[in-house]
């Protein structure tokens, strides 16, 4: 995958702690946020790959992907749920069909082995 810049969008703050502990350990800068007010504000040029979590209280997965569809933006997008893999790959699915660059999903509870696989990528 290399990416340089993350930014995860997740609501249980362990989640994203995981998350940016281990790709630290690969030597990518990292950002998070917990709700979309901060993911909004932390979405700059400089972030290459998002980790988002589909269910969040505020606004759903796919309703974040419309929002990152419309602005054309092309970071590579890794989604994470607990909601089971058919749902999450009929939101890669959905988030492929409107111009994003989903290059994979992370079902929860993943394995710290699966998520450094998906950020070496």
């Amino acid at each position: 995958m290399s990416a340089k810049h993350l930014l995860v969008i997740d609501d249980n703050e362990d989640i994203a702690e995981i998350v940016c502990a281990t790709a630290k350990s690969l030597r990518m800068t990292t950002t998070i946020a917990a709700d979309v007010a901060g993911f909004l504000a932390a979405l700059t040029p400089e972030i290459d790959l998002i980790l988002m979590d589909l269910k969040m209280p505020e606004m759903s997965g796919s309703e974040l992907m419309d929002l990152l569809g419309r602005r054309r933006w092309n970071a590579k997008i890794v989604l994470m749920s607990g909601v089971g893999r058919t749902a999450l790959g009929q939101a890669e699915r959905y988030g492929r069909s409107i111009g994003l660059t989903v290059v994979g999903s992370l079902a929860k509870p993943f394995r710290v082995t699966e998520l450094m696989e998906m950020l070496k990528r």
